[in-house]
């Protein structure tokens, strides 16, 4: 088998560089989502909040905004999927950053060149058919980079059809999923275990080059199960990208291996019926990740994402009054008042320096949001206390009061156990489930809002 059969796209394939060139250079990203087939019956939910985490994830990874194009839906043909693979070849060189993120379903099709020992390519079923993983391979080959990472959140497994999962409570909050695979016209011959065993979850070839020291593999299910899509975003795309922003949170270097670790725990802990794999190099897996200070890069045009996003939306909403300190010394209480125009439910928000997003109130010691006319404290709840805390430097404060009965902790990442009981005083966000339930993707955001800054200095 020759390079130009580089990826069994069993689910989630990583292939991640070590080093990722902060200047944002040349790096490029190709952000694929699939929600919507030319046969309504294959919809996928919540895509959008996928290719939504995936921009945040290219933007850790120093992808300028500007060099990330986004193909969804009807765009994303199996034409455009070519032509933006092409793109991102163009450009580049070898020490430059490549993300190829997919979410879609998965499926097979007859082998046609008699490289599959079990007669069945993988594919990537886009908006219009099947996109193979003889094809995909060929397109990888040819970017320049050295440092190419490729995300496909999708399901190949030959022993499962499309179905409907539900886990009431769990972790990710999934109501109701479907499984990312579209049967076959015809059975395979092998399931994809076998697969796996040969084809060793990728990257093949006996050419310069191929031996596979620039990779690592991360399938998002184990080939005799199936990853889930929902409408709060696909679970694996989600646990992904909460563990990698928990890991970066903490200021701490940590690995694609720790990074798979946690993902793994969490997925299995929230018993979601599937859990990921890891294949590759060993030492890009436990070789540390380099992502971006944007709290460092704030002149770019690229900084901040999550605190541009959600003063945007805090932008989009009636004001009311707020009464809120300009600064804070590290440690100090933080007491934040409003006077709420009128009876509904209240969420607020912060985003600190390092452009990490947690949901202040509702939480964990107080669940219930529904707020009355009138003054409102945060003084007066004796259950929990607020301070400020690292990162320094500026922190935005946006609160959002909404009639309908709307809780952005239950959007939050990886706050509940298996059996729905939070776990997490504050909740996690990114703004693709913020404008979501705020209904500011779907263009019916009914709120007020009102957002301040408040500089955290040091003791």
């Amino acid at each position: 088998m020759n390079l130009t059969k580089k990826l069994c796209l069993t689910a989630l394939t990583v292939l991640m560089a070590s080093v990722v060139n902060t200047s944002y250079a040349a790096n490029k990203a190709v952000i694929v989502g699939v929600g919507k087939y030319q046969d309504p019956r294959n919809n996928l939910p919540g895509i959008e909040l996928d290719t939504n985490m995936a921009q945040q994830l290219a933007a850790r990874l120093g992808v300028s905004s500007s060099n990330i194009q986004l193909v969804m839906d009807e765009n994303a043909t199996t034409n455009g999927m070519r032509q933006a693979m092409k793109w991102a070849a163009t450009g580049v060189n070898a020490d430059d950053t490549v993300l190829i993120y997919v979410s879609s379903h998965g499926s097979q099709v007859p082998d046609q060149n008699g490289d599959e020992e079990d007669g069945y390519d993988e594919t990537v079923y886009l908006h219009d058919g099947h996109f193979t993983d003889d094809e995909f391979g060929q397109l990888i080959k040819a970017i320049p980079s050295q440092n190419v990472l490729v995300v496909i959140d999708a399901c190949h497994s030959g022993t499962v059809t499309k179905s409907l999962w539900s886990s009431a409570g769990n972790m990710f909050n999934a109501k109701k999923g479907v499984a990312k695979f579209i049967k076959p016209t015809s059975p395979p011959t092998r399931g994809l275990a076998h697969n796996a065993v040969h084809k060793a979850f990728g990257v093949e070839g006996t050419g310069e080059g191929a031996s596979g020291d620039n990779y690592l593999l991360l399938a998002a299910a184990q080939d005799t199960q199936q990853s889930i899509a929902t409408a709060d975003g696909s679970l694996f795309t989600k646990a992904l990208l909460d563990t990698f922003e928990k890991r970066r949170s903490d200021g701490r270097d940590f690995t694609w291996n720790d990074v798979f670790n946690d993902t793994k725990n969490s997925i299995i802990s929230a018993d979601a019926g599937f859990y990921p794999n890891l294949e590759g190099n060993k030492q890009l897996a436990n070789k540390s990740i380099h992502v971006v200070d944007v709290a460092s890069t704030a002149s770019t045009s690229n900084a901040r994402p999550v605190w541009r996003e959600t003063e945007n939306m805090a932008n989009q909403g009636d004001s009311f009054g707020v009464s809120v300190p300009s600064s804070l010394v590290e440690g100090q209480k933080l007491d934040l008042s409003f006077d709420i125009p009128t009876n509904g439910y209240l969420n607020i928000v912060t985003v600190d320096a390092a452009d990490n997003a947690t949901l202040l109130f509702p939480n964990k010691y107080s669940p219930d949001n529904k707020v009355s006319a009138g003054n409102f404290s945060l003084a007066n709840y004796t259950s929990f206390r607020i301070t400020a805390q690292k990162p320094l430097g500026d922190t935005l404060i946006a609160a959002f009061i909404t009639t309908d009965p709307v809780s952005l902790m239950e959007k939050g990442m990886g706050i509940r156990d298996a059996k729905g009981n939070v776990t997490a005083n504050f909740a996690r966000l990114t703004t693709a489930m913020m404008k979501k339930a705020l209904g500011v993707e779907a263009k019916e955001a009914s709120f007020k809002s009102v957002k301040k800054v408040i500089n955290v200095t040091g003791r």
